[in-house]
């Protein structure tokens, strides 16, 4: 595993964290918009047969729908894929953070081409945690399994 741009591996070596860039688009009232994550995380496996690289992802919320979206590149000009889809449950908040804790996660149609068709739409995925400022907070980053 490679990582930048601030994208880190949790204590349980099975996740990793993308700090928070930008949630001017959500809307937290609402729940509802975009929160803009920054760094890269590069994973080589089954002996360099699968090279992915997911760079900059965003989750875009509606209707208690989470799609995380990224880039297969690190450039500007890649395009952006939605790679997985969680079923958000109501996010806690302590008065400075908001955060759904663990959803739930399917592969998008846009992942299944990332993995290189090893699986297949709608396969479940490793749950995704999140993490924003609420009222001026500090803590943010988004969380992702990666088992």
């Amino acid at each position: 595993m490679e990582l930048g741009g601030g994208a880190g591996v949790l204590g349980d070596g099975e996740s990793f964290h993308f700090p928070l860039v930008d949630q001017s688009d959500f809307e937290p009232q609402m729940l509802a918009g975009v929160i803009r994550f920054q760094g890269w995380v590069r994973i080589v496996a089954h002996q360099g047969a699968m090279d992915i690289r997911v760079s900059e992802p965003h989750l875009t919320v509606r209707d208690h729908v989470g799609v995380l979206s990224a880039r297969a590149r690190s450039d500007e000009a890649a395009q952006r894929l939605d790679l997985i889809e969680a079923r958000l449950q109501v996010p806690t908040c302590d008065g400075s953070t908001l955060m759904w804790s663990d959803c739930d996660t399917v592969l998008s149609p846009g992942g299944v081409g990332l993995f290189e068709g090893r699986y297949d739409v709608g396969e479940e995925f490793a749950p995704l945690t999140a993490r924003i400022r609420w009222r001026g907070s500090v803590a943010d980053r988004a969380v992702l399994g990666t088992g």
